[in-house]
């Protein structure tokens, strides 16, 4: 027991440093030849667990990708089918969290949150974005809607916009650059593409997280640049905003995501 052990203790290290070395901080393989790695034959729920926490304590998240189809929410790493998934290993950025820094809105405010209907974008802008800005402690000076952003197609320079961006203050700069929220409106689920979208206008501004929301549904973006791929912290609907306001303000508080813009402008793996 204790020899197998060790080899999977060796393999969790062989991938944390396969990981690092990697230009995008990701290895890709497939499932059979990872549950090889780890000398796993029969995935037993210890095993599984075992293995896990072996990748947790050394910082490193799994996805499971499909090879072939769509990706299907019920498949969890352990059960998924090992001819027919890759196993997406990657590094996980973990600077501190702040403790929360907003206070808790009153319930009323939540309850008129959970039940506004949002008929466009604008109003997803207007009636679910800005009240959350403002009690997530931005100041009006903070706020830019419809930030126009140069970007590249090949040799040809694009101008776009980005719905709702917040800085730290008046400046206008990457280095003051806090979050990044899309808008999308609510009578469409939100898609890859629309996460594809958001990221796209992070990679210009650098910002600590981005967001894309269509007021029903929440998903809040780790940007970690060249260090790791982007880290997705919070996803929830809007019938969970109280339930999930501390964690929302720990990660995109104004005094947080200022934490935060501090320590990446500390690192390497950002383009500031």
């Amino acid at each position: 027991m204790g020899n197998q052990t060790d080899e999977k203790v060796i393999a969790a290290n062989e991938l944390k440093d396969a990981v690092i070395a990697s230009e995008k901080k990701q290895k890709i393989i497939k499932s059979k030849t990872f549950w090889k790695m780890f000398k796993v034959y029969s995935r037993q729920p210890q095993t599984v667990e075992e293995v896990k926490k072996l990748l947790d304590e050394r910082d490193l998240k799994v996805e499971l990708k499909p090879m072939h189809g769509k990706e299907n929410e019920d498949v969890i790493f352990g059960k998924e089918p090992v001819d027919g998934y890759w196993i997406v290993i990657s590094s996980i950025i973990k600077p501190p969290l702040p403790p929360p820094t907003c206070n808790k809105p009153s319930d009323k405010w939540f309850e008129d949150m959970q039940k506004k209907v949002f008929e466009t974008e604008k109003e997803v802008v207007t009636y679910f974005i800005d009240p959350l800005r403002k009690e997530l402690g931005y100041d009006e000076d903070d706020v830019v809607i419809g930030y126009k952003i140069k970007m590249f197609k090949g040799s040809r320079a694009v101008y776009t916009e980005a719905d709702f961006v917040l800085f730290n203050g008046t400046e206008r700069t990457p280095e003051n650059a806090l979050l990044v929220i899309e808008a999308k409106n609510s009578n469409n689920e939100i898609t890859p593409d629309h996460i594809k979208e958001a990221q796209s206008y992070a990679k210009e501004l650098i910002p600590a997280y981005y967001v894309v929301t269509n007021g029903r549904r929440t998903k809040v973006y780790q940007f970690n640049g060249l260090l790791a791929p982007d880290e997705l912290v919070l996803d929830f609907e809007q019938s969970d905003l109280s339930s999930k306001w501390e964690e929302l303000c720990r990660y995109i508080s104004k005094d947080a995501a200022v934490e935060r813009k501090e320590w990446m402008n500390r690192q390497s793996g950002f383009k500031v």
